[in-house]
């Protein structure tokens, strides 16, 4: 293998570790402490969904009491720059930077699940979606009223997808190397910040060991 070769195996390998393996650790998801709304309660399966290889479930946990009272939340599917800017905002709480990412209009939604004065909650809502292999970031987002005034007052919740998983998943891994690498210097320069991340705890036994679970 060539130096070229090495270094993006290498960089895929810690910056996949770096995103998914802590967040894999928090079992299955990792929320934010937002303001005003609850990140939803939410999972994620590989296999056959009526022709679509990732379905996930989301559950709505802001409970309504009013009558003009509602909150919703969604399913929002980040790669490559946004998934890893996306845990970056996570980690400096900047909950109005994440909000501005999951919302962009390059990132796969799915369906609401919807509280309101007739179903108060907590309701629940499945998406499938057919998804090509890869490393992702599936962020949950909670929205109501208050997020009008205040984005960053929605409620956020993220887990990493490796699609496939178990020892599928090292392919992935080292592809999503290259989107560091040829990112040039604006996104290549915050791998370092992903490495020493508190996340970081943990991430390598989260990863290897669903590489690991393949093998069984």
């Amino acid at each position: 293998m060539r130096f070229s070769g090495i270094k993006r195996a290498a960089t895929g390998i810690a910056a996949s570790i770096a995103m998914v393996g802590g967040l894999a650790l928090a079992a299955p998801t990792t929320a934010a402490a937002a303001p005003s709304y609850e990140g939803p309660g939410m999972t994620a399966e590989q296999g056959d969904f009526g022709g679509k290889n990732v379905q996930v479930k989301v559950t709505n946990p802001n409970i309504v009491s009013g009558y003009l009272d509602a909150t919703a939340c969604s399913p929002v599917l980040l790669e490559g720059e946004a998934a890893i800017r996306a845990l970056l905002a996570f980690e400096a709480d900047d909950y109005g930077e994440l909000f501005k990412i999951i919302t962009s209009k390059d990132v796969r939604t799915g369906n609401l699940a919807i509280n309101y004065f007739l179903k108060k909650g907590p309701n629940s809502s499945t998406t499938d979606w057919d998804v090509a292999d890869g490393v992702y970031l599936l962020a949950g987002l909670c929205v109501g009223g208050n997020t009008l005034s205040d984005p960053s007052g929605a409620g956020f919740t993220l887990q990493p997808l490796i699609v496939p998983s178990g020892i599928g998943s090292i392919s992935p891994a080292l592809a999503f190397g290259s989107v560091v690498l040829e990112s040039g210097d604006e996104l290549g320069g915050l791998l370092p910040k992903l490495i020493q991340s508190p996340l970081l705890q943990g991430m390598v036994q989260g990863m290897f060991e669903d590489m690991v679970g393949g093998l069984n």
